[in-house]
C-alpha cells in the first residue's frame, strides 16, 4: 500500500509546485513525506492500535505479554517503536541506498576520467616519438 500511497503524494506535489511556482516544495518531498507518514501512522496507532495498512485489513495489535490474556492494546512506548519501525527505518534504508548510488556515480567517473587520462598519454607519447 505504501508503494502506492507515495507516488500519488508526490504527483501531488509536483501538482501544487506547478501551480504555485515554488519548487522547494519537490525539492524537500522525502522530508515532507517523512513527517505526513509519521503523523498519519501516529494517528492510527493511537486511535485504532494498528498501522495504516493494519487498520486497512482490519488488524489490531495488542499486548502479548498482559496478564488478561493478550486482549489489552499496546503502550506507547510499543507505540513509538512501531512508528519508528515503520518511519524512521524505512527512511534510514533509502537514504544508504540513495548514498551507495551516488558513491557507485562518483566511482564510475574517477575511472572513466582516470581511462581518459590514461589515452591522452598514450597518444601524446605516440605524438612526441
Amino acid at each position: 500500500m505504501y508503494k502506492l500511497l507515495k507516488p500519488a503524494v508526490r504527483h501531488f506535489a509536483l501538482f501544487v509546485a506547478e501551480s504555485t511556482g515554488e519548487d522547494a516544495f519537490v525539492d524537500q518531498f522525502e522530508n515532507f513525506y517523512s513527517v505526513l507518514m509519521s503523523i498519519l501512522q501516529w494517528k492510527c496507532l493511537r486511535d485504532s492500535h494498528a498501522s495504516l495498512v493494519e487498520s486497512f485489513y482490519g488488524l489490531q495489535r495488542v499486548n502479548s505479554g498482559s496478564n488478561s490474556g493478550g486482549r489489552e492494546s499496546i503502550s506507547t512506548t510499543q507505540k513509538v517503536a512501531s512508528l519508528a519501525y515503520i518511519i524512521v527505518l524505512p527512511r534510514i534504508m533509502t537514504y544508504m541506498r540513495d548514498l551507495s548510488k551516488i558513491i557507485r556515480e562518483r566511482e564510475s567517473y574517477r575511472e572513466r576520467n582516470a581511462a581518459a587520462r590514461g589515452q591522452e598519454d598514450r597518444s601524446r607519447s605516440i605524438v612526441d616519438v
